[in-house]
């Protein structure tokens, strides 16, 4: 019969046995332990485990023991405490309890008169000095009579307190008792009646109640008085300071309210709190000790626990005891004592036995450095010629050994070594043909190492940087590439992480005698079984095609002479396409020439001229040409944008603002005010390259050019300083400050164009009331549209009122008092035919 661990084909495939916990943990320790070590260690390693792991042994388990054993004694000998003052507590205060049922039990018998009260001095001074731990003892009755003796707290001496028969609060005089028990020199006086007292109300209010510090006497329903007795807490604390406990221990006693009942400490068991004698809680206990000790066992009050706990940070071992009274009084008796007492020899010894660990440790480092010295001697000779070709000393041949087995690996050295000879000549040819590519390249190039440094450069390389080729090799690229060209060391860094081509086009580097314009490729380079070894970077300066192209800038823009350039044409074709056209020119220029001169007037045009500019490009405009002293510049060419409409708008408003400021200097300057008038129109216009072979000029053409430029002119005539077609207002997203100019047919046209005047540049000074203008404006012009002459002249002698200075309402106020008076027809359309440009 086959046995049952052998299967059947098609059988149940069988279960592959589970590695144990244990198992696991070896596994994984020795996939941490290190792949390769010395010679000395491994021979050090395991004689230096052996005693390491047996001391630590022995050092652990006779500690623990030790540990254990003093925990259970102190354990013991903190519960013995705690009993002990369990029965200091219990024979303390059974005695009120003894007297109180002694003088009740006389007073009511009747063997002593509850009138002759005052009387009873020598039998309390007996009592107190039978009782020694009695504090006070006391007699009161309904009619207010009163008689105690108090034990000072401070000196011990015994004082009578009397008070007669009367009502509500009465003098009462504290004296010193005698011998016999009658009072001496008075000591004080206080206003008293027992009766308004805690202790007498509960005890004639609830006779039945078990207390024993208070008891009425006489009849249950009507009793004769009241007597009581009660030991004072600072005899409770001077017991505890009396007990022989140790060194750093402490005894504690608090009640079920927090309160501090007693303690062997020098803590105070009262505090003052708004002139007023308060009790101390035990949690805000100025002893820390006292105080860490309570926060430890009020979680858990009522409690008998025996365990190792922390207290300000020592370690010590906790016992706690309870002490209940048939009248409901708990109180919990906590004892710590600190672990110190009992484990300072236990860790003595435990600090003696790690020197002797270290001691025969360093026995067992010297032997086992001796024993490898032996036999690592052949070895180290074999890896110091090994180092040496390296270094690129590849004559290295190493005699015989008397070893056998480092005999054999010399000979496998000696025969490595000559094939490394070979190789290394055909590597030395192979490295010259590259050094020779590299070199008739005409962009710099430069291989980094792995770890960042220069391996290799070519002399354009050199030229591009500005350094000599013994600056560049062995150099790390933090270092070649620091200051303002960091960036590029970390673009190095990023290329070899990553393992990702970059090029970085028209880059600026900063260099000793200036900067230079270069593009710049990384490129990884890249091991078939390594991986990323390094990277190399590649330099193509283009400083003179910059040079080029900001020459050009200055005489076209910018944009026509990238698409030159990239073109490698000098002619563009002519295309029709959309586009914002601007003109603006300068009011009264020839006076402004006549007073300036000829250099003035450059001067004064440059200026100028250097402020629109910068206006029109930084909407993206294109600056076609300077016209004398008048300026075109196109939106939407060469490339068209989502708001070639607003930024000519933006433009035209910002010039306008610009030239706000430029009057202000020249007023300043005691120089005379300029004003300048902007026409937009929006249309279809042709744009190219015009001109002849030998000089050509960018520019565009067509009837949208020529509106634009009469609507500049315009300006003059309606007094205005933006003049904006209805097609480009139309086609604009943003929102702007415009009315409507007039409905005008310019000269070479038939077809009339909605014209708007712009105001968004305009301030109160220069357009005083402008939205109460423009209401009176609106409303006059609707009403000259429908030839309300009358109506119409209203509102703009309105607006004129508002403004005197609107050019406007005084143009159109003219055309309806020569309307009025010649009336144009039902035809008249309100359109206005301008004869002049």
């Amino acid at each position: 019969m086959e046995s049952s661990s052998q299967l059947s084909p098609g059988g149940p495939v069988p279960r592959r046995r589970r590695r144990s916990p244990r198992l696991r943990w070896l596994e994984n320790l020795r996939d941490r332990l290190p792949q390769r070590s010395s010679l000395p260690q491994l021979m050090f390693a395991p004689f230096a485990a052996q005693l390491l792991l047996a001391m630590a042994l022995v050092l652990g388990l006779s500690y623990q023991m030790a540990g254990r054993i003093i925990t259970q004694l102190t354990s013991e000998l903190g519960g013995q405490i705690g009993e002990r003052v369990l029965q200091e507590l219990n024979a303390q205060l059974s005695a009120p309890r003894q007297v109180n049922a002694i003088n009740a039990r006389l007073l009511g018998s009747g063997l002593i008169s509850p009138g002759r009260v005052l009387e009873l001095g020598p039998l309390l001074q007996t009592e107190m000095e039978q009782f020694q731990g009695l504090g006070y003892v006391q007699l009161a009755r309904p009619d207010g009579t009163y008689i105690a003796l108090e034990r000072n707290q401070q000196t011990d001496e015994l004082e009578l307190s009397r008070q007669g028969p009367g009502s509500g609060l009465r003098p009462m005089i504290t004296a010193r008792a005698g011998a016999d028990g009658q009072p001496g020199e008075a000591i004080r006086s206080q206003s008293f009646d027992a009766r308004q007292m805690l202790w007498y109300q509960r005890a004639v209010g609830n006779p039945e109640a078990i207390s024993g510090f208070s008891v009425p006497f006489g009849s249950t329903k009507a009793p004769a008085g009241v007597a009581g007795a009660d030991i004072w807490p600072i005899q409770i604390t001077r017991f505890l300071q009396n007990l022989q406990i140790g060194k750093g221990a402490a005894v504690l006693v608090v009640d079920q309210q927090g309160f501090v009942v007693g303690s062997s400490s020098a803590q105070k068991l009262y505090g003052i709190e708004g002139g007023r004698l308060v009790r101390q809680r035990a949690t805000e206990a100025s002893d820390p000790l006292v105080r860490g000790m309570a926060q430890l066992v009020k979680p858990r009050f009522g409690q008998e626990l025996a365990e190792r706990r922390s207290i300000n940070g020592s370690a010590s071992m906790v016992v706690t005891r309870m002490w209940n009274d048939p009248s409901g009084i708990r109180w919990q008796v906590v004892v710590a004592t600190p672990e110190d007492n009992y484990l300072a020899a236990a860790k003595n010894t435990l600090a003696t036995s790690l020197v002797l660990v270290l001691m025969s440790f360093g026995v067992v480092v010297l032997v086992s450095r001796f024993t490898a010295k032996l036999v690592s001697s052949p070895l180290q000779k074999l890896a110091g010629a090994a180092d040496a070709m390296a270094k690129g000393e590849l004559d290295q041949r190493l005699s015989g050994s008397a070893i056998d087995e480092v005999n054999d690996l010399t000979l496998s050295f000696n025969g490595m070594a000559g094939q490394l000879r070979q190789s290394y000549g055909d590597l030395e040819a192979s490295k010259n043909y590259q050094e020779s590519i590299l070199e008739s390249m005409p962009s710099g190039v430069i291989t980094f190492s792995e770890s960042g440094l220069v391996r290799t450069a070519n002399q354009a390389s050199c030229r591009i940087l500005g350094c000599e080729l013994e600056q560049l090799v062995d150099r790390p690229a933090t270092e070649l590439f620091g200051g303002p060209n960091g960036w590029l060391a970390l673009q190095l860094q990023e290329v070899q992480h990553r393992g990702e081509s970059r090029q970085l086009l028209d880059t600026e580097l900063a260099l000793t005698e200036g900067t230079t314009s270069v593009n710049i490729t990384l490129q990884p380079l890249q091991d078939p079984r390594l991986g990323t070894i390094g990277v190399i970077l590649m330099l193509e300066d283009i400083s003179e095609e910059k040079r080029i192209r900001g020459t050009m800038a200055r005489y076209m823009d910018p944009l026509i002479a990238e698409q030159l350039l990239r073109s490698g044409s000098d002619t563009l074709g002519g295309v029709e396409s959309m586009a914002t056209v601007l003109f603006s020119d300068i009011r009264s220029f020839t006076s402004i020439t006549e007073v300036l001169g000829a250099q003035g007037t450059v001067r004064f045009l440059n200026d100028y001229f250097t402020l629109m500019v910068d206006c029109l490009q930084r909407e993206g405009g294109m600056l076609d040409k300077f016209i004398g002293d008048a300026v075109m510049a196109v939106f939407g060419l060469p490339v068209a944008g989502d708001s070639d409409e607003d930024q000519a708008i933006r433009s035209a408003i910002a010039m306008q603002e610009v030239l706000g400021n430029f009057n202000s200097e020249r007023q300043t300057r005691g120089e005379q005010p300029i004003g300048i008038g902007i026409g937009l129109h929006t249309d279809a216009v042709v744009s190219g390259n015009i001109g002849s072979p030998k000089r050509m000029n960018y520019t565009v053409i067509g009837d949208g050019v020529n509106l634009a430029a009469r609507l500049e002119s315009a300006c003059k005539f309606y007094g205005a300083k933006l003049l904006v077609s209805d097609a480009t207002l139309r086609r604009a997203k943003g929102r702007y400050v415009s009315r409507e100019a007039d409905q005008v047919v310019v000269k070479g046209k038939s077809e009339p164009v909605l014209v708007h005047e712009l105001l968004d540049f305009s301030t109160e000074a220069s357009f005083p009331n402008r939205d109460a203008v423009f209401a009176r404006y609106g409303t006059g012009l609707q009403a000259y549209r429908q030839q309300q002459w009358a109506e119409a002249m209203g509102e703009f002698q309105a607006a004129l009122a508002l403004h005197p200075g609107d050019r406007l309402s005084a143009l159109y106020l003219e055309r309806c008092e020569h309307l009025q008076q010649n009336n144009p027809g039902p035809d008249w359309n309100g359109v206005w035919v301008m004869e002049g440009k």
